[in-house]
């Protein structure tokens, strides 16, 4: 059975054995708020969870998985170099958080599906610092007394 906040902090452990791996946070004032030895780091923000009902429910018995989540995630990411070279980094973190999300044994106990739907890397280069941002689809199960 799994919940919404179970599968993000598996999704978090997971970003967070990325080999280099400054820092990783759910919380967007974490992000934004970093010392340049925390790069590279990862920035985890839920968007829309869908739902569907599965099964009619089962009152007496939480452990039936009676609904379907659908749930939107983005994975924001910066770099940082003091002698400019980003491409290269900012790549490889896009990458590697893919890589490491779609074959998470973490992850996936606690998820159907995960995949990427979409990126965008180098949302701009400013300062030494470059970003990028990959949204996932995230298929979870569990119960409505459970959410």
């Amino acid at each position: 059975m799994s919940t919404k906040k179970t599968v993000i902090t598996a999704i978090e452990t997971a970003l967070k054995t990325i080999s280099g791996i400054g820092d990783v946070v759910q919380v967007a004032e974490g992000f934004t708020q970093v010392d340049p030895d925390e790069f590279p780091n990862l920035y985890i923000k839920d968007e829309i969870t869908e739902r569907e009902r599965i099964a009619f429910p089962a009152s007496s018995n939480t452990n039936i998985n009676d609904m379907q989540a659908l749930l939107s995630l983005e994975i924001r990411g910066r770099v940082f170099s003091i002698t400019d070279e980003l491409v290269a980094p900012l790549d490889s973190l896009l990458e590697n958080v893919e890589k490491t999300l779609v074959s998470s044994t973490g992850v996936s106990a606690v998820v159907k599906d995960i995949y990427p739907v979409s990126d965008v890397s180098d949302e701009g280069v400013q300062d030494n610092f470059a970003s990028m941002s990959q949204m996932y689809e995230v298929q979870y199960f569990y119960n409505h007394a459970n959410p």
